[in-house]
């Protein structure tokens, strides 16, 4: 029995397996995920009772070959954020439970439970916001409220850019066996993550967007579900990356295109494999939407590109490169300095000819003008 509305009563409690029950109401908050490896029926009957990742943890884990059996237990607030898609997080996926033995459920509420992926150089999934499961799953009369899956953010171009996440099933994703019945899910949403984006990386896309699939339900299994209601549920596909803009003061680019948006499937659920027997269960204002291009990058002004070498007469060479305005100086060469201070009255020369507030003059010194008296530096 649980006496103490604490952590380590909790833990202390399960750590045999068997029945556990509750004396007391309350919220038990948890700092670190529980591993279920034992046989374990946790009866909440009687108490207002719930358990909470804080926002910070998975609430259980329960290993194969292990039942979990839960009654009148509400699981809130778990949260799970999958690592580097090459190196995947021991635990899976899902905020309140990564099941891969059976989990029974029954009267038994999920509530704001999410599931994340990461930014890495390949963008990770999040899937199942309250459960990810590999193994068997039945639920009997349970609520599914607000949980959400939401796919990593596309990576930046170094190493490479990558495309955003895909988020699968805002409540359960299941991969195995599930079968739900007389249980509401509410309100739960899926989102695939943005693109990557370029920043100063001009004429290259932005990334696409991750996709969005089953706003309550992904499945990929064996899934039955009957005398369930799916209301407002919604899937999203992520938003495309930025394309790049200007990053070379001496050169003219085009901005780079944004990414396409993510594509989503299934408001209340998607069935990306496996098979679906869907049964007097009752759908309302369920949504899929695709997710929105990314924006254009900026490309770079037109603009007048001067080099001017002295030469030991003082000769002044015009070079014009990628200007909008050429003016008669073009590819012209003149001796029109005798002193260094000459080079104002060029500037001014070079805003006549076309360019309003020209660049700083780039100086190269081949040799030395007759007449100065100093150092190039």
């Amino acid at each position: 029995m649980v006496a103490s509305a604490n952590e380590s009563s909790l833990v202390a409690a399960l750590a045999g397996g068997g029945k556990v029950t509750f004396a007391m109401d309350g919220t038990i908050y948890l700092t670190n995920t529980i591993v279920v490896s034992n046989n374990t029926v946790l009866d909440g009957t009687g108490h207002n009772l719930a358990i909470s990742g804080s926002n910070a943890v998975q609430i259980f884990i329960v290993n194969s070959n292990t039942t979990l059996a839960m009654t009148n237990l509400t699981l809130r607030d778990g949260f799970f954020q999958v690592a580097d898609s090459y190196a995947p997080s021991v635990g899976g996926y899902g905020g309140a439970i990564y099941n891969a033995g059976t989990l029974q459920m029954t009267g038994c509420s999920f509530v704001s439970n999410s599931a994340s992926g990461d930014t890495a150089v390949n963008a990770s999934e999040g899937d199942g916001g309250a459960i990810y499961n590999t193994g068997i799953i039945t639920a009997w009369d349970c609520v599914f409220i607000g949980n959400s899956a939401a796919g990593g953010i596309g990576s930046p171009p170094f190493p490479f850019i990558s495309a955003g996440g895909a988020a699968n099933g805002g409540a359960l994703f299941k991969g195995n066996q599930a079968t739900c019945v007389s249980c509401m899910f509410s309100n739960n949403t899926a989102f695939g993550g943005m693109g990557g984006s370029y920043v100063n990386e001009a004429n290259y896309a932005g990334a696409s967007g991750g996709g969005a699939n089953g706003g309550a339900i992904c499945n990929k299994g064996s899934l039955v579900a009957s005398n369930n209601t799916f209301a407002q549920n919604v899937a999203t596909g992520g938003q495309g990356g930025t394309g790049g803009s200007e990053y070379n003061a001496f050169y003219v680019y085009n901005g780079g295109a944004g990414g396409a948006g993510g594509s989503s499937a299934g408001g209340a659920v998607c069935c990306l494999g496996g098979s679906s027997i869907l049964v007097n269960d009752t759908f309302w204002s369920n949504s899929a939407f695709g997710g929105t291009e990314g924006t254009g990058g900026e490309g770079s002004p037109a603009r007048c590109r001067p080099e001017i070498t002295f030469k030991g007469e003082a000769d002044l060479a015009h070079s014009w490169q990628e200007c909008d305005h050429p003016g008669p100086l073009q590819k012209g060469k003149e001796k029109a300095m005798k002193s260094i201070r000459l080079i104002s009255a060029v500037a001014m020369v070079l805003g006549i000819v076309g360019c309003t507030a020209p660049p700083p003059i780039e100086l190269k010194a081949v040799g030395r003008p007759r007449g100065y008296v100093g150092s190039f530096s």
